[in-house]
Protein backbone atom coordinates (compact mmCIF):
# COMPACT_ATOMS: atom_id res chain seq x y z
CA UNK A 1 0.00 0.00 0.00
CA UNK A 2 0.94 3.90 -0.67
CA UNK A 3 1.71 5.92 2.57
CA UNK A 4 -0.10 8.14 1.36
CA UNK A 5 -3.21 5.80 1.16
CA UNK A 6 -2.03 4.48 4.57
CA UNK A 7 -2.32 7.50 6.08
CA UNK A 8 -5.59 8.54 4.51
CA UNK A 9 -7.14 5.15 5.60
CA UNK A 10 -5.49 5.99 9.35
CA UNK A 11 -7.16 9.94 9.36
CA UNK A 12 -10.58 8.06 8.23
CA UNK A 13 -10.84 5.51 10.70
CA UNK A 14 -9.03 6.99 13.87
CA UNK A 15 -9.47 10.90 12.87
CA UNK A 16 -5.68 11.72 13.67
CA UNK A 17 -2.22 10.48 13.08
CA UNK A 18 1.06 10.42 15.37
CA UNK A 19 4.30 11.06 12.96
CA UNK A 20 7.48 10.42 15.04
CA UNK A 21 10.50 12.39 13.95
CA UNK A 22 14.29 10.72 14.33
CA UNK A 23 17.19 13.44 13.21
CA UNK A 24 19.91 11.23 12.10
CA UNK A 25 22.20 13.94 13.45
CA UNK A 26 20.97 13.44 16.96
CA UNK A 27 20.33 9.85 16.80
CA UNK A 28 22.93 6.96 18.66
CA UNK A 29 22.83 4.30 16.06
CA UNK A 30 23.73 1.73 18.97
CA UNK A 31 20.64 3.19 20.78
CA UNK A 32 18.09 3.54 16.98
CA UNK A 33 16.67 -0.48 17.55
CA UNK A 34 15.39 0.26 21.00
CA UNK A 35 13.85 3.98 19.80
CA UNK A 36 12.35 2.56 17.08
CA UNK A 37 10.78 -0.41 18.82
CA UNK A 38 9.58 1.90 21.40
CA UNK A 39 7.87 4.10 18.95
CA UNK A 40 5.74 1.40 17.06
CA UNK A 41 5.21 0.26 20.94
CA UNK A 42 3.83 3.17 21.69
CA UNK A 43 1.56 4.08 19.12
CA UNK A 44 3.20 6.11 16.25
CA UNK A 45 1.80 5.54 13.22
CA UNK A 46 4.78 6.57 10.83
CA UNK A 47 8.52 7.48 11.06
CA UNK A 48 9.59 10.57 9.84
CA UNK A 49 13.77 10.81 9.47
CA UNK A 50 15.56 14.14 8.95
CA UNK A 51 16.59 17.34 10.46
CA UNK A 52 17.90 20.55 9.87
CA UNK A 53 21.36 19.00 9.21
CA UNK A 54 21.92 15.48 7.16
CA UNK A 55 25.23 13.97 8.31
CA UNK A 56 25.39 12.22 4.41
CA UNK A 57 23.72 10.30 2.44
CA UNK A 58 25.59 7.09 3.09
CA UNK A 59 25.38 7.12 6.52
CA UNK A 60 21.12 7.84 6.26
CA UNK A 61 21.47 5.11 4.03
CA UNK A 62 22.72 2.95 6.77
CA UNK A 63 19.87 4.77 9.54
CA UNK A 64 17.06 3.95 7.49
CA UNK A 65 18.24 0.41 7.15
CA UNK A 66 18.30 0.14 10.83
CA UNK A 67 14.58 1.44 11.08
CA UNK A 68 13.52 -0.68 8.31
CA UNK A 69 14.66 -3.70 10.35
CA UNK A 70 13.19 -2.54 13.53
CA UNK A 71 9.39 -1.07 12.97
CA UNK A 72 6.58 -1.79 10.12
CA UNK A 73 5.65 1.44 10.14
CA UNK A 74 6.29 3.71 6.78
CA UNK A 75 9.43 6.04 7.12
CA UNK A 76 8.92 8.81 5.11
CA UNK A 77 12.08 11.62 5.12
CA UNK A 78 11.96 14.77 6.20
CA UNK A 79 14.83 16.62 4.39
CA UNK A 80 16.17 19.51 4.86
CA UNK A 81 17.85 19.77 1.37
CA UNK A 82 18.88 17.49 -1.79
CA UNK A 83 21.27 15.89 -0.33
CA UNK A 84 19.03 14.05 2.38
CA UNK A 85 17.42 11.90 -0.28
CA UNK A 86 18.14 8.24 -0.15
CA UNK A 87 16.29 5.95 -2.23
CA UNK A 88 15.10 3.25 0.76
CA UNK A 89 12.57 5.18 2.65
CA UNK A 90 8.45 4.78 1.42
CA UNK A 91 8.02 8.24 0.81
CA UNK A 92 9.33 12.01 1.34
CA UNK A 93 8.05 14.65 2.16
CA UNK A 94 7.93 17.08 -0.89
CA UNK A 95 7.89 20.76 1.10
CA UNK A 96 7.43 24.01 0.68
CA UNK A 97 9.55 26.07 3.44
CA UNK A 98 7.18 28.89 3.36
CA UNK A 99 8.42 30.33 6.22
CA UNK A 100 12.20 30.83 4.69
CA UNK A 101 12.98 34.20 2.77
CA UNK A 102 15.35 32.44 -0.21
CA UNK A 103 13.19 31.18 -3.29
CA UNK A 104 15.73 28.33 -3.49
CA UNK A 105 13.76 27.03 -0.35
CA UNK A 106 10.04 27.83 -1.53
CA UNK A 107 10.45 25.87 -5.00
CA UNK A 108 14.36 26.09 -6.16
CA UNK A 109 15.32 23.01 -4.30
CA UNK A 110 11.86 21.05 -4.82
CA UNK A 111 12.63 21.39 -8.59
CA UNK A 112 16.42 20.51 -8.20
CA UNK A 113 14.86 17.08 -6.83
CA UNK A 114 11.80 16.39 -8.30
CA UNK A 115 13.81 14.34 -11.30
CA UNK A 116 15.90 12.67 -8.38
CA UNK A 117 13.00 11.37 -6.64
CA UNK A 118 11.41 10.07 -9.50
CA UNK A 119 14.29 8.58 -10.48
CA UNK A 120 14.83 6.56 -7.11
CA UNK A 121 10.76 5.58 -7.58
CA UNK A 122 10.06 7.46 -3.63
CA UNK A 123 6.37 8.66 -3.40
CA UNK A 124 6.11 12.31 -2.86
CA UNK A 125 4.04 13.58 -0.28
CA UNK A 126 3.04 17.33 -0.30
CA UNK A 127 3.95 19.52 2.58
CA UNK A 128 3.52 23.57 2.85
CA UNK A 129 6.02 23.62 6.00
CA UNK A 130 5.11 27.10 8.03
CA UNK A 131 6.94 27.94 11.30
CA UNK A 132 4.32 30.62 12.58
CA UNK A 133 6.11 34.15 14.71
CA UNK A 134 9.05 36.25 14.27
CA UNK A 135 12.73 35.32 14.11
CA UNK A 136 12.04 31.24 14.85
CA UNK A 137 13.35 28.57 13.56
CA UNK A 138 13.04 25.20 13.10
Amino acid sequence: MQVKQYIMNKLQEEGALHFSLIDPDEVKIDFLPKLVRKLEESGTDALMVGGSTVVDQIMLHHIIDVIKSNITKPIILFPNNINAIVDNADAIWFMSLFNSLNPYYITGAQMLAAPYIKKLRLEALSLAYLIIGEGRSA
